[in-house]
C-alpha cells in the first residue's frame, strides 16, 4: 500500500513537471528582471529527485534518490543555447543489518552491516532555452552524453571500543567499506524543464531526466516492475533505463555585472 502510494504521487509530480515544462513558454504574470537573462552567462543548478528503473534488470533496479549538480555556460553568438556539464547520481539498495560475532565460542560484538548500490555518471551537452521573455518561467530541452560508474558497496561499522576485533594495528578507524561490485557505461539523457527565475540572481529549476544505458543488460523476458510509471511515451519511444524527476535551485554567477 506503501509503495503504491509513493508510485502514484511521483507519477502526479511527474505530470505536473511535464506539463509545466511544456506549455510555459506562454509566459506567466510574475515579471522578471528586465536585464537578468543577458546576465546569466554562468548558471550553477543544485537538484534533488526521485528516480526509478524502466525494466527489472539483474542489479541496480531499485528506485531512489537522484541528485544533479550542473555547471551551466551561454553560448556568445546564440544567447538560446546552453552547454552542461553535470554530475548525476541515482541511490539504489540500501539495506542495513546487524550481525552478532562469536570469538572461540563466546559471544562478540555486534556491527552494522550497510550493502547499498549507486551510480555517478558525468555527462555534457547542449541545451535549447525557450525565447520567451514574457514571464520568469523559461522551458528548456537538452541532450547529454558521457559515462556511468555502476559500484556496489558493503560496509561494516562497530563501536570504537571494539576495533580490536578487526584490526590490531589500526583503532582510529570504526568502519570498513569494500566495492563488492562496478560497472562502467557510457550513455546519453534526454532532459525537459524549466528554470524559475527571481529577481534576486537564484531560482527554481524542475524537470524529468530520461537516461539511456545501452550497456545495461536486460532481462531475456521482460517483467514488468510493480508500480512502473507509464505517465508518458517518451520513455518507451527511446527506450529509457531510468526516469528522474528533480527540483531544485539555480544560482547566477554573483562575479558577473
Amino acid at each position: 500500500m506503501a509503495i503504491h502510494m509513493k508510485a502514484n504521487i511521483v507519477k502526479s509530480f511527474g505530470l505536473i513537471v511535464l506539463a509545466i515544462s511544456l506549455i510555459s513558454g506562454a509566459g506567466f504574470s510574475v515579471q522578471p528582471d528586465a536585464g537578468l537573462f543577458h546576465k546569466d552567462r554562468f548558471l550553477m543548478e543544485l537538484g534533488i529527485g526521485f528516480h526509478q528503473p524502466q525494466a527489472n534488470y539483474t542489479k541496480y533496479v531499485d528506485n531512489g534518490l537522484s541528485l544533479r549538480w550542473v555547471i551551466s555556460s551561454q553560448d556568445y553568438d546564440f544567447p538560446y543555447i546552453r552547454y552542461d556539464g553535470e554530475l548525476h547520481y541515482l541511490g539504489f539498495k540500501n539495506d542495513v543489518h546487524w550481525e552478532n560475532l562469536d570469538y572461540q565460542g563466546n559471544p562478540g560484538p555486534s556491527i552494522r552491516v550497510k550493502n547499498s548500490e549507486q551510480s555517478l555518471g558525468f555527462l555534457i551537452g547542449p541545451r535549447l532555452m525557450s525565447p520567451t521573455r514574457k514571464g520568469a518561467i523559461r522551458p528548456y530541452i537538452g541532450i547529454k552524453g558521457g559515462f556511468f560508474v555502476f559500484f556496489e558497496t558493503i560496509t561494516w561499522e562497530w563501536e570504537d571500543n571494539n576495533w580490536h576485533w578487526f584490526d590490531e594495528e589500526d583503532d582510529d578507524d570504526n568502519s570498513y567499506t569494500d566495492v563488492i561490485d562496478s560497472e562502467f557505461h557510457l550513455g546519453w539523457m534526454l532532459e525537459i524543464g524549466s528554470n524559475v527565475t527571481l529577481k534576486s540572481g537564484c531560482g527554481l529549476d524542475f524537470g524529468i531526466q530520461y537516461t539511456v544505458i545501452p550497456g545495461i543488460t536486460r532481462p531475456e523476458v521482460e517483467v514488468p516492475i510493480e508500480d512502473e510509471m507509464t505517465f508518458d511515451d517518451v520513455s518507451k519511444t527511446i527506450d529509457a533505463d531510468y526516469v528522474s524527476f528533480y527540483i531544485g535551485i539555480s544560482l547566477r554567477n554573483p562575479f558577473e555585472n
